[in-house]
């Protein structure tokens, strides 16, 4: 099973584009704070398809908290000689938790 639950607030704003087969797909980053250390962060990147493509670039902006469920995608590629490996996460539901300036309930 490959399912991704993720809580974190974007680091600025999404960017949408369309697809060469004329899908929109939605690009973003987000901090996720660590479990047992609060104070640190990892940057998580995401990208979203379709409707929630659209939802994300229409109500979401920096600094809002958003919940996403997906799962994890990796890919593989060579840049200068050297195989690098980059993973990040395709969005299948996606919610604003709480916009920025907003006390989380």
């Amino acid at each position: 099973m490959n399912k991704v639950i993720l809580v974190g607030n974007l680091t600025k704003d999404p960017e949408i584009r369309e697809t060469s087969s004329g899908k929109l797909m939605s690009r973003f980053c987000i901090a996720v704070n660590r479990y047992y250390n609060r104070k640190e962060c990892d940057f998580i990147y995401v990208k979203a398809f379709g409707q929630n493509a659209e939802f994300v670039k229409s109500w979401a902006q920096k600094g809002d908290k958003i919940s996403i469920c997906g799962s994890v995608q990796n890919d593989n590629y060579e840049k200068d000689g050297k195989q690098m490996y980059k993973d990040e996460i395709i969005a299948h539901e996606l919610s604003i938790v709480s916009k920025k300036g907003q006390v989380d309930a």
